[in-house]
Parts: C-alpha cells; structure tokens; sequence
C-alpha cells in the first residue's frame, strides 16, 4: 500500500512541478565520501558557484534556484533510494550532475520515477550515449576518452596496454571499452589488474610488471590510481600512464608529488582552468574566487559547466516542461565550449583533450 501512494504522489506531483512559482529545485546526488569522493566534492563545487552566480543576478527567469544535494557514497542503491525519497521531499524540476552509469541507470530505469517525467542532466562521468531519451550528458563519455588515448598511444608506436580499473561503474565502463577497442585494433587484450577493497596494490603492481606494458590506462579511484603508478613506476621504469578525466588530477599530483607525476597523462572533457584562454574558463574562475575561493579543478570546471548548461535549459522551458526544453535545446556555446544536449545526436560535447604533468606538476599539452 505504501508504495502505491508514494507512485500515486508522484503521478500528481509532475504537473504541480509546472505551476509552482516559488524556488526552482534541482536535486543532486553523487559520491561525496565515496570512493569518488573527492571528484564528487569538486564537481559539486563547481556547480555551487554557477548557482550562487544565478542567484545573485535575479535566479531563472525570476525563480531562484534551491540546490538540494545527497551523499550517495558512490552506490548505486542509495542513489535510487535518496532519489525516491527526495524526489517526494523536495518535488525537484530537474535531476542534475549524477555520478556513474550504473546509479544512473538504476534511476532512469525505476518504474516508481519515471511517470515524474524528470530529465537528468549533466552527469559527472561514465556516461556516454545511453538508451534513456531523458538523460542529457554535457561532454563526451568513457569510451570517447578511451578511443583518444588509444589513437595517441598507437601514433607512439605502443601496443602492449595495461589497464588498472576499479570495480566501480567507472572502471567497468573503462574495462569493457578498453576490450572492445583493442580488439578491433587487432591488439592483444589488455593486461589487468583490479582494484577493490581487499588488493594490496604493492602485489598488483608486480602482477603487472611481469607482463611489461608498454603504457596502462588508470580507471580506478584516484588515491588508488595514484599509488600504483608509485608501485609499477618503482618495477617497470618508463612505463607510460593515461589516467582518465574520472580521476582527480589534482588529487593525484597532491600524492605523488610533482616529480613523480612527471609525464602521467591525463584525460580532460573541458576547457582549462588552469591556463584559461576561454571565456567560459574566465568566467569559473572569477566566480570560483567570488564565491567559494577554493582552488581550480577540472572536475570543478565541470561542475560549473554543467550547471550553465542546465540553467540556459531551465531557462527555455515553458508552461514548466522541463523534458522537452532540454529536448530541444540546439547546441549550446557556454563560452568557447560548445555542448550538444540533443538525444538523436548522442549527447555529447564530443570534446576530449589530452595532458601531460610537467616537471614542476603543471598540466600541459
């Protein structure tokens, strides 16, 4: 009986979204103490600025935004669970910046969810082109990363790839596109090694080295990523890393220290905002020092991407039709940075760039 009501609350709560003339609510739930955590938290961060720059300048045509944010720790049953409740509790307008394609799927695909009518926007990461017409990524997916460091390496002549993954949706994704993408090349499959709760990563290093790649694509979380460059680094000298954008850069340079993260190359689905040429960049971190006075990141930049893309679709919408603005939305340039939201069109920004840490720990290309 229960969950008949809770269904029948949300069957009436779509068209109450609509007539609502109050706060505008945009519900987020990702990993802030998670394996993911510290990306989470950045990302997070970034978004909280462009809300707080929003509202200082009179909200979404006259609404303010009320941002209500849940720590899913990276699992994908607490997201649906939080969802549900806060779903009830809060009556969003819109889903926004989710982390990883299993806690997004597991919410899309909820039969008590999906008659809200609710588009998710902006998730964080492993998520490319999806079956849900209602998810609208902002950038490119994990298998887009993958197939950029694959074209790189291969230009370099490597062809021996190692790849060390988590067993988190993130580093699925990485494995199976990583699978895919080699054996299309006609490479040999990957050489692994499996991060999870119980590895000593000292022992999955030395696995690694006896097979002796060439160069290893890191999709685990990032401190553990980062102690392994440490550990094979230390057994197989002159092995190259690619570490994917789901990996905090800034993290990893904080634990390795700029000598040994020398050379580690990264992946990166927005512009700079280190070296920020573009307006968008400028603009990040202007705000970042107006608001938060926090350091940049790139999953910062992202965050505050993503919330700039979903407000200019929040502020399309008519009669409070969420879905179909987004739906609709032609190419977005949010400063230098142009996005594509449309579905048929695989929802993506399609932009991915690759960098390099120099000797004094400043990303390059």
């Amino acid at each position: 009986m229960r969950n008949r009501v809770f269904l029948a609350g949300l069957l009436c709560a779509a068209p109450a979204f609509a007539a609502e003339q109050g706060p505008l609510t945009v519900l987020q739930v990702l990993d802030l103490s998670g394996q993911n955590g510290d990306t989470g938290k950045d990302f997070l961060t970034g978004a909280k600025v462009y809300f707080d720059y929003v509202n200082t300048h009179g909200g979404v045509n006259g609404r303010k935004i009320t941002h209500v944010v849940a720590d899913d720790k990276g699992i994908a049953e607490n997201t649906l669970a939080l969802t549900r409740q806060l779903v009830a509790e809060s009556r969003p307008a819109v889903l926004f910046g989710y982390m990883g394609a299993d806690n997004v799927d597991t919410v899309l695909a909820d039969d008590r969810l999906r008659p809200s009518g609710l588009a998710l926007v902006g998730p964080y990461s492993g998520v490319g082109r999806s079956r849900w017409s209602n998810l609208f990524p902002v950038k490119a997916g994990p298998a887009d990363e993958v197939r950029r460091i694959l074209r790189m390496a291969t230009s370099l002549g490597i062809s021996r790839i190692g790849l060390f993954h988590g067993v988190d949706t993130l580093g699925k994704a990485a494995r199976t596109t990583v699978d895919q993408e080699l054996a299309a090349k006609g490479y040999a499959p990957a050489t692994r090694a499996v991060f999870h709760a119980a590895i000593n990563i000292g022992d999955a290093a030395e696995h690694m080295a006896a097979k002796q790649p060439q160069a290893v694509i890191l999709a685990a979380p990032t401190l553990a990523s980062a102690q392994f460059v440490r550990e094979l680094r230390a057994r197989l000298p002159g092995t190259q890393f690619f570490a994917l954008s789901s990996v905090n850069h800034q993290t990893m340079l904080e634990f390795l220290g700029p000598q040994a993260a020398q050379g580690v190359a990264v992946t990166a689905l927005t512009p700079s905002p280190y070296n920020p040429v573009t307006p968008v960049a400028r603009e990040y971190v202007k705000h970042l020092k107006q608001f938060r006075d926090e350091a940049v990141s790139y999953a910062s930049i992202d965050g505050y991407i993503s919330a700039r893309v979903l407000v200019e679709g929040l502020k399309s919408a008519h009669n409070g039709n969420y879905l179909a603005a987004f739906a609709g939305l032609p190419q977005i340039d949010v400063g230098g940075h142009v996005v594509n939201l449309h579905p048929k069109t695989g929802a993506t920004a399609g932009f991915v760039d690759v960098l390099v840490f120099s000797q004094q720990g400043r990303l390059v290309n």
